[in-house]
């Protein structure tokens, strides 16, 4: 399903299942223009996302962000998320509000599905704190290890250096051991 957009907003929300082989060499494109060494050629990294946001200017792809919906577990309850995967712009685009665009669509997406948080892992905190995200400190997660494009392992490692969180409703992220029910994100 490809959601259209007006011309203020510009960003397409598209099921991966739906992406066709021109969309998604482009986005291949800018992941390995925007994560050196990283991509190989691909349209994801460790899984295909759900669906993606795709913002265009002039017919030309500049962001896109893979969204993953699932369910985690969080000190022992279930809370349905949308993971935050390989939000990038192109470096030319870039300190435009793309990607706060890109995230002010996601969290109006996430609320109108009843998604209790997003979630997100970044070594780079700046964007996501400005766009009212939070770290979690004390973040210890387990998570399916891929590498290789196999799975490898389940590991379990406090990731509070680089794990992000924004609440979506009144209720605060709870305490306890997280639990991704899948691969990181």
């Amino acid at each position: 399903m490809m959601t259209p957009t007006d011309d203020n907003h510009p960003i397409l929300m598209c099921l991966e299942h739906e992406i066709g082989p021109a969309a998604l060499a482009e986005i291949a494109g800018l992941l390995d223009l925007c994560f050196p060494g990283t991509f190989e050629g691909r349209a994801y990294f460790k899984q295909l996302p759900h669906f993606r946001f795709l913002y265009r200017e002039n017919g030309v792809l500049v962001g896109q962000a893979g969204i993953d919906s699932r369910i985690i577990n969080i000190g022992g309850a279930v809370h349905p998320v949308f993971g935050v995967i390989d939000l990038c712009v192109h470096p030319q685009h870039r300190n435009a509000g793309i990607a706060s665009r890109l995230l002010a669509r996601l969290e109006e997406t996430a609320r109108l599905h009843g998604r209790h948080f997003l979630v997100l892992m970044a070594d780079r905190h700046d964007l996501y704190l400005k766009r009212g995200f939070r770290r979690v400190e004390l973040a210890e997660t387990t998570w399916l290890a891929i590498e290789a494009r196999q799975t490898v392992s389940v590991l379990q490692r406090n990731l509070g250096d680089c794990f992000l969180i924004k609440p979506l409703t009144p209720a605060p992220w709870p305490d306890g051991e997280i639990d991704l029910l899948g691969y990181l994100f």
